[in-house]
């Protein structure tokens, strides 16, 4: 097996990406403590994804719905909508190949591209590269969630995968 003295790969993390996509279409949501829970009108679910409003106060991944409740109460609790995720990953991949190739796609949420020369030497600029295609594609309307949910992972070598 070849072993690289490089960094050959790239995960790109869409954090808060679930709740992030649940606010573009519903204005009742944007800038507002959400969470996705696995279906509506029971406390006895825990939250499955959460906005960032939601995390700042506390609320963890998997936390149950009521304990969420107490912690955060004004948090509004949304239905998964997978279709519209689905939707927003395949635009957000073809925001993304323009400037590095897409490898693989691992989750809805997430993705690992490989690294060409120009890559490696400024990850930086590679990063803001990225960024900027997913916000001027997907920010047309002012209200984009993939560009907020976009997270560098340029800061979390752990995260990169060598050949």
């Amino acid at each position: 097996m070849r072993k690289s003295d490089q960094i050959e790969r790239r995960t790109l993390i869409f954090d808060g990406f679930f709740t992030s996509v649940e606010q573009q279409p519903d204005p009742r949501l944007r800038g507002r403590p959400a969470g996705i829970v696995p279906f509506n009108g029971t406390d006895r679910t825990a939250m499955n994804a959460y906005a960032k409003e939601v995390k700042a106060r506390g609320v963890k991944n998997l936390m149950p719905v009521a304990e969420a409740q107490r912690v955060r109460p004004s948090l509004l609790l949304v239905a998964p909508n997978p279709d519209l995720y689905r939707r927003q990953h395949n635009a957000l991949l073809f925001q993304i190949v323009p400037v590095i190739a897409i490898e693989a796609a691992k989750s809805i949420d997430e993705a690992t591209c490989a690294r060409d020369d120009s890559g490696r030497r400024d990850p930086d600029f590679l990063a803001a590269r990225i960024k900027s295609a997913v916000a001027d594609n997907s920010c047309r309307s002012g209200q984009c969630g993939a560009e907020r949910a976009w997270q560098d992972p340029g800061r979390r070598r752990a995260s990169e995968k060598s050949a």
